[in-house]
């Protein structure tokens, strides 16, 4: 069993955090320079986690710390692709329930089924589609863990990665367009999984090059996106160059600065919970404070936010006091606790 990593649990923090951030902005007529803030974090909030998996894949071993790729994949099924099925399933109430409010429409009809498995972008309630491409993502790692073996590989595998990532299609069937937008940042992971955790400590610690040319990157690329209208129309390396140097940032400032502490680790270790609980959440907070007492943008995505991340890590805590087989079963399996 190897050690916990402050720095993945930062970097999974601040993850956690930006997703919920930017799903409170939803549906709310936010002004126009908190939207320029949700297209900044929608640039890197995903793929750090993709970067993240890599890397603890990576890390912990690869296929041959599962027993293979048989091992492994009925592993990532059961994790993933059953939570994935379970959610879509549940996230049907809430649909119902609150259809006058919600843009995502249910059909009680195997085709509505057979869309939401097959599009896991199509089924807004939940963004469950997170957990199908990154079950896909492992399947590719197949091939990824063959070329890691090769380090003449490691350059020119990123090349085509990279302009998969700028100039891949957006194709939503089997979630093609997000593994190819991600792909390069779980490549990433993998080889910084390859790098021995103190050596790599040291480097972050003793290059503060690396620190200031993240940095100088990021202000360069929102320089860039604030002069061509925006982040959603600058050009796609600039996207890329900001995800990649925000996530590297992150991961340094906690080496750096020694961030750590019992919640971080909390919300790092329960992320997985957290981000499928968050979004209903919102959705209910949404309807009651924004469209029922008519509260303001401002103070309502505010309320959405700390509600979401606060009332998401109460119920993963309270589901891990319940220690009976069932709700151990269900927090490992539904939860992925």
């Amino acid at each position: 069993m190897k050690q916990r990593l402050d720095y993945i649990s930062w970097i999974q923090f601040i993850g956690v955090l930006c997703v919920i951030f930017g799903h409170s902005m939803n549906d709310i007529a936010v002004p126009g320079l908190l939207k320029d803030f949700k297209a900044w974090i929608y640039v890197f909030h995903m793929p750090l986690f993709f970067l993240v998996s890599g890397y603890l894949f990576s890390y912990t071993g690869g296929f041959e710390h599962k027993g293979g790729c048989y091992g492994t994949l009925k592993g990532k099924i059961s994790r993933l692709l059953i939570p994935y099925i379970i959610w879509n399933v549940l996230f049907i109430f809430p649909k119902i329930m609150m259809a006058d409010y919600i843009t995502d429409q249910v059909e009680l009809t195997p085709g509505y089924f057979g869309m939401l498995m097959l599009y896991p972008r199509n089924n807004i309630l939940g963004h469950t589609w997170f957990l199908f491409a990154l079950f896909e993502m492992f399947i590719i790692a197949i091939l990824f863990e063959k070329w890691k073996k090769n380090k003449l590989l490691w350059i020119p595998v990123a090349c085509a990665l990279i302009v998969v990532n700028c100039f891949g299609v957006t194709e939503r069937f089997l979630a093609i367009g997000d593994l190819m937008k991600n792909g390069i940042y779980f490549w990433v992971g993998l080889l910084l999984g390859t790098v021995d955790v103190e050596k790599l400590k040291q480097i972050a610690i003793d290059k503060s090059l690396i620190l200031w040319g993240t940095a100088i990157i990021v202000v360069c690329t929102v320089i860039w996106a604030f002069t061509h209208d925006g982040f959603e129309s600058s050009m796609p390396v600039n996207a890329l160059l900001l995800g990649m140097a925000v996530i590297l940032m992150i991961g340094v400032l906690q080496i750096k600065l020694g961030i750590r502490g019992r919640f971080i680790e909390f919300v790092s270790r329960n992320s997985f919970a957290i981000y499928i609980m968050h979004w209903p959440i919102l959705m209910v907070i949404r309807l009651v404070v924004y469209q029922k007492l008519k509260v303001a943008p401002i103070p309502t995505m505010l309320v959405m936010f700390v509600g979401g991340f606060a009332i998401a890590c109460g119920l993963a805590w309270l589901f891990r006091q319940f220690k009976s087989p069932f709700m151990k079963g269900f927090n490992k399996v539904v939860l992925g606790m």
